[in-house]
């Protein structure tokens, strides 16, 4: 009997610590390079905002397409960066998801030997990229095209990034795209800065992928680059340390980079459409229409609560004039309004489930889908994905 009654007692001792030690868990996350873009996760390593959240990380040095197949295989709990690489994967059908943009904006400049004045020069050039359908070649094209340049009107290269600065002293390429702390190599090498690339291109950034899970507290940690922007001296250490660079790099890095740090963490929808577009440009998913549903789904749901809203404010007129025995005209143009927007409201959520093929709560999180090509029950088929 003594054992019944301390039965209760010992669970309910032993289930917080049986969850804490799953949640301390080792949390693997992958990361291509160390970069600026990464600052953010390696600031909240560094400064132990890992540990405050009770988070053991791991960050592992991993390609890009060997970490989305690790991804899938559950050898990777997350994925560093949000670009090309992962939009294609979930366009492929892979179910993952974009968590956190750490920038909205990339650094890039796009450079070339004094004697190049003007974008228009580099027509039928050689120009160098670290990796075709990259982050950089992507941002590179879309710059272009806005500077009046189209695809067809030079070359695109593709050069390690360590090997850029010498391809261009070799004359093997004619212009490269460069990111901190490359650019300032070059430009101490006495090359010029043609285009600003990021001030053209808004474009997601760094940040996380993952499959369809979320370990608590991993986006609190990562928040953690609002204190390193307010903290020069604290963030120029960590460069210094953390990506090797001198004083004067990691000073040029920090006042290039600070303003391009997305404080709220959500990719944009800009950011995002310029990658699919660049995607399409080079046949992958040309057949795609993507839409972007989150948008939609939330035009939905601002009918339906502003409906929910209006009935409200009708059944209460109506029995404030119920002892009169008769409506008001202005009582009976609000039901009649309720009665429109909750018939188009039905119609627009129908649309929604017939067009796209999901359950409306599955929506939830979700940034963009694809129309379907064929006629399926609704539900049956779940093709919304997330970026």
């Amino acid at each position: 009997m003594r054992f019944h009654l301390l039965a209760p007692l010992l669970v309910t001792l032993i289930l917080p610590c049986v969850g804490r030690a799953q949640e301390r868990r080792k949390i693997r996350i992958s990361n291509a390079t160390l970069s600026y873009s990464v600052l953010p996760l390696v600031a909240a390593r560094e400064w132990k905002l890992f540990q405050e959240q009770g988070l053991d990380v791991e960050i592992i040095l991993m390609r890009s397409a060997a970490a989305a197949a690790a991804l899938v295989s559950g050898d990777l709990d997350y994925q560093s960066g949000i670009g090309p690489a992962s939009i294609s994967a979930t366009l492929s059908g892979v179910d993952s998801r974009a968590l956190w943009s750490s920038t909205s904006h990339i650094t890039y400049w796009l450079m070339a030997k004094p004697e190049y004045k003007s974008i228009q020069q580099l027509k039928h050039k050689k120009i160098g990229v670290s990796g075709l359908g990259g982050t950089s070649h992507v941002a590179m094209t879309v710059a272009l095209e806005k500077s009046g340049l189209s695809p067809k009107d030079y070359v695109a290269v593709s050069v390690p990034g360590g090997n850029l600065v010498q391809s261009l002293d070799s004359g093997f390429v004619d212009a490269a795209t460069l990111n901190p702390p490359t650019m300032f190599f070059a430009q101490r090498r006495g090359f010029v800065r043609l285009l600003d690339i990021g001030s053209l291109v808004e474009m997601a950034s760094g940040g996380l992928t993952a499959m369809n899970k979320t370990i608590r507290g991993i986006i609190r940690a990562l928040l953690g680059k609002r204190a390193m922007l307010k903290s020069r001296e604290k963030t120029l250490e960590l460069i210094t340390n953390v990506l090797k660079m001198d004083k004067q790099t990691a000073a040029d890095t920090y006042s290039v980079v600070q303003s391009s740090f997305n404080d709220t963490g959500i990719p944009t929808r800009e950011g995002i459409a310029n990658i699919i577009r660049a995607l399409k440009a080079e046949g992958r998913f040309a057949n795609r229409n993507v839409a972007y549903v989150w948008r939609t789904a939330n035009w939905h749901m601002t009918v339906m609560l502003t409906v929910t809203v209006i009935v409200i404010i009708d059944i209460i007129v109506r029995l404030l004039q119920f002892s009169e025995g008769y409506t008001e005209l202005s009582t009976m143009i609000l039901s009649i309004l309720a009665g429109a927007l909750v018939s188009y409201g039905a119609s627009y959520g129908g649309s929604l489930v017939y067009d796209y093929q999901f359950n409306v709560g599955k929506l939830r999180g979700k940034l963009f889908g694809t129309r379907r090509k064929s006629t399926r029950s609704p539900g049956k088929r779940v093709i919304l994905k997330r970026c």
